[in-house]
């Protein structure tokens, strides 16, 4: 028997069910009983590492899609060793993230966190003050330049007194990208941005990226916002620059380990909204994700390529 099998996803597989029914394929979650050597194709969630140990525990295995745009739970070198396809769905939530990216940054700029903590404790704008300025004032700087950069940039210009670009691999002749200002060097970005969101793929040059380092240069009242990928900010780093003042606020929606840590600092850092990976969420998005990597994973086993293909 032909099978594709679901791992490492909370869908009831309903959707993905109807996509395969006029298949010869099976679709079988991973939670129930299958044969391995039968599985051709699997559809993969954020809640497991396909490493070149688990890719050999399926023989014949000919594609993996994953439930969203992030591949760094995927051994690629390992399934392309294999002539294994892997591929991903890039466009489905771009509104969605954008949106949430925004949202994150108007709120601790506008610092909504700390007046709700001080309401819900009875003080009534008792106490320290955080500072508030005008939003049409502010530079809204964005790391990565891919689907989502563009549309929160896009956004962001209807508010923001100036859009920042950082983007290593545009090349421009002007510092300039669709209107919008490009700083080529990290440091002078940094220093620059009033809130920072982060956009950029996770890869040896981009893991942990915003640390100790770069936290220093940013500004004491700037604000950092990862609805991107989880390694792409040291977590650690990030809480001790809350706790000691040296950026205002965070808003994190993506986690080095997920779910997250109990231990993990920044569930004790008031300045922090944090949020479990919802940042894609909505009705839409997650009916366009299913269908498209359900679809994309039929066309790989009928020897076709993906939308998405990245090996």
């Amino acid at each position: 028997m032909r099978t594709a099998l679901a791992l490492g996803h909370t869908f009831d597989l309903s959707l993905e069910r109807e996509i395969f029914a006029d298949s010869d394929i099976t679709l079988v979650d991973g939670k129930d009983d299958y044969d391995p050597a039968q599985v051709e194709g699997i559809l993969l969630g954020t809640a497991l590492q396909l490493d070149r140990a688990k890719l050999a525990e399926y023989p014949n295995l000919k594609g993996v899609m994953r439930f969203g745009i992030g591949y760094d739970n995927v051994d690629v070198a390992a399934a392309s060793d294999r002539g294994i396809t892997v591929g991903i769905v890039r466009d489905y939530c771009v509104e969605e993230v954008a949106e949430h990216a925004l949202t994150s940054a108007l709120s601790l700029l506008r610092a909504l966190p700390h007046w709700d903590r001080n309401l819900r404790a009875g003080s009534w704008r008792a106490g320290a003050r955080p500072r508030h300025r005008r939003i049409s004032g502010l530079c809204f700087g964005v790391m990565g330049y891919g689907l989502i950069g563009r549309e929160v940039a896009r956004k962001a210009s209807g508010l923001f007194g100036e859009v920042l670009i950082f983007d290593p691999m545009l090349e421009t002749s002007d510092n300039t990208v669709d209107g919008f200002p490009v700083e080529p060097d990290l440091g002078a970005f940094l220093s620059r941005v009033d809130a920072l969101t982060l956009h950029a793929p996770l890869t040896d040059s981009t893991r942990g990226i915003i640390g100790d380092k770069a936290l220093r240069k940013m500004r004491n009242d700037a604000v950092v916002i990862n609805a991107s990928r989880g390694g792409l900010v040291d977590e650690a780093a990030l809480a001790r620059a809350l706790e000691v003042g040296e950026i205002a606020g965070a808003a994190i929606d993506t986690f080095t380990t997920e779910p997250i840590n109990p231990d993990n600092p920044l569930l004790h850092r008031p300045e922090a909204i944090l949020t479990p990976h919802v940042a894609w969420l909505s009705e839409e998005a997650e009916v366009a994700l299913r269908q498209s990597a359900a679809q994309d994973l039929l066309a790989i086993l009928s020897g076709a390529r993906p939308n998405t293909p990245v090996n």
